[in-house]
């Protein structure tokens, strides 16, 4: 009996460590596994990306907080050449040229503005030649060439692109009026651009 009883307690005591030692075995690996697999936050990992605009840049070159502040850049530019025209650092032509007449603008999808200024489109008309013309051939019928003369002028004559040969004419006609009509004795010669395609040809006389 006293056998029986040592081999039973033997084997429970046997049972218990083959139930009790896999479970203390088993849960090591999963620490380890844990700390091998473990992965760093996210939030420390995570460059910024820089934004791309879903919008290109406009011809101001810029990009603005809010179409406010947009619209306040404009109206800057349009007072700076307003004030290098009165003040004689451009001319007039330089002015149309140069200065906005308007914008457009548009929105980024984050929040921010850009445009384009508005230009008055002149196409290429060599308005000197004319200038020069008219000089010459006042002064091939004897009219005095008079810088002085820009008080008193008719309509101007209209230089574009289309009707080149028809200045020449007109040119002609004007001053051989001044001269054999009205007895004009000298004449003054300057021309501006309307802000589209064409010049407008002027003509002084005293």
């Amino acid at each position: 009996m006293t056998k029986i009883v040592s081999i039973t307690m033997a084997i429970i005591i046997m049972l218990t460590a083959g139930i009790t030692a896999p479970q203390t075995y088993a849960a090591a690996p999963q620490t380890i596994t844990a700390s091998v697999n473990s992965k760093p936050s996210s939030h420390t990992n995570k460059k910024k990306k820089k934004h791309k605009h879903s919008m290109p840049k406009g011809n101001m070159k810029k990009w603005f907080k809010s179409k406010k502040a947009l619209r306040k850049y404009v109206n800057k530019v349009m007072k700076q050449y307003s004030r290098q025209y009165e003040n004689g650092e451009i001319t007039w032509d330089e002015y149309v040229c140069r200065c906005p007449y308007g914008y457009e603008a548009w929105s980024c999808s984050c929040g921010k503005w850009s445009g384009n200024f508005k230009y008055h489109k002149v196409r290429n008309i060599d308005i000197n030649y004319y200038i020069k013309y008219a000089k010459s051939y006042a002064k091939q019928i004897g009219l005095e060439y008079d810088k002085t003369a820009t008080d008193c002028w008719d309509n101007p004559i209209t230089v574009t692109t289309k009707n080149k040969k028809a200045v020449e004419r007109d040119i002609k006609s004007r001053l051989d009026r001044y001269k054999n009509i009205e007895g004009f004795e000298g004449i003054c010669v300057w021309a501006h651009t309307d802000g589209g395609d064409k010049y407008l040809l002027y003509i002084g006389y005293c």
